[in-house]
């Protein structure tokens, strides 16, 4: 009877681990999954700081402005920026997430925004809690 019991105490645990085992990985594949999207008709580039960014872009047919904010993924140098628009072209960017299902905006993998000029890029606003808040400003 004891040998009884332990095997089915094992098979439950075994069971249960097997279970958690693809349980676990299911969600680091739906956490892990990998989305691009391209950004068009940028008006304005904010610079929080260089791991934080906002797009503002204009809808085609209205006189509406979008904002979307961007983070870089655990810090890394994820920004790329290019002079490489015309001055009649719209800016745009080229955005690489890991869509964690929530926000996939807060991880950005890689963010490249193409410009006219360096001019384009504006100081805007950060706030760091503790170790402090301020403005970026623009050298020129």
């Amino acid at each position: 009877m004891k040998n009884l019991y332990r095997v089915l105490v094992l098979m439950c645990i075994a069971l249960c681990l097997s279970t958690i085992y693809t349980v676990t990985r299911q969600e680091m594949k739906r956490i892990s999954r990998i989305s691009e999207e391209k950004v068009e008709n940028i008006v304005r580039v904010l610079m929080h700081d260089r791991y934080n960014w906002t797009l503002i872009t204009e809808k085609n047919d209205s006189k509406e402005l979008k904002m979307e904010a961007y983070r870089c993924n655990d810090y890394s140098d994820c920004v790329h920026l290019f002079k490489d628009v015309s001055g009649e072209e719209k800016m745009w960017s080229h955005v690489v997430m890991r869509d964690n299902g929530i926000n996939a905006r807060w991880r950005v993998i890689s963010l490249e925004i193409h410009l006219h000029s360096e001019k384009n890029v504006e100081g805007a606003g950060w706030d760091h809690g503790k170790t402090g808040k301020g403005m970026t400003q623009v050298i020129e």
